[in-house]
């Protein structure tokens, strides 16, 4: 029950902070809601335990990318200047949240690497959603601000280079 009540509250949280959410398994995006009496309909107190997912491309874009990657851009984007991206953490996932695209734009990158975009029409879980076995989805960091999403990209590529390069000695 307070696993269900966490699912519960952070989707409120989500909502009151102007961030559409639904449950995973309504599949039609436009039926996502800020609505607390919505949202108290989807996640009773006693019955769901379903993941909190967020519509992207509205107020944020998400970059999705591999766990060795996202480690080493994490370690360069909090050496840099602020705002950090809010970004989450998987078993074998990073989830960074940037401002969204403009319209008709196309992010740039090198297409070896292991990056996905999810803007308008996609839609990331958030947590604490559960995920595998007994993994739940965690903020790694919680921020508001959310920076361009160029700032991320040059983070994420420098971050290729340096691994590449045999800059990081240690395995994430």
């Amino acid at each position: 029950m307070l696993f269900r009540s966490r699912l519960r509250s952070a989707a409120l949280r989500y909502a009151r902070s102007g961030w559409a959410v639904l449950p995973e398994s309504v599949v039609d995006l436009s039926q996502a809601s800020v609505d607390p009496d919505q949202i108290i309909a989807w996640w009773p107190r006693t019955a769901c335990k379903e993941a909190v997912c967020l519509p992207t491309g509205r107020g944020f874009d998400v970059l999705d990318v591999s766990t060795v990657l996202g480690a080493h851009a994490m370690r360069i984007l909090e050496c840099g200047p602020r705002p950090y991206p809010a970004a989450v953490r998987t078993p074998d996932r990073w989830l960074f949240f940037t401002a969204p695209l403009e319209s008709g734009r196309e992010p740039i990158w090198d297409p070896e690497l292991d990056i996905l975009h999810r803007g308008s029409g996609g839609v990331v879980k958030a947590p604490p959603s559960p995920g595998a076995g007994h993994w739940v989805w965690h903020w790694e960091l919680r921020h508001h601000c959310l920076p361009a999403m160029t700032t991320v990209l040059e983070a994420l590529l420098a971050a290729n280079r340096m691994a590449t390069e045999g800059a990081y000695q240690e395995a994430i």
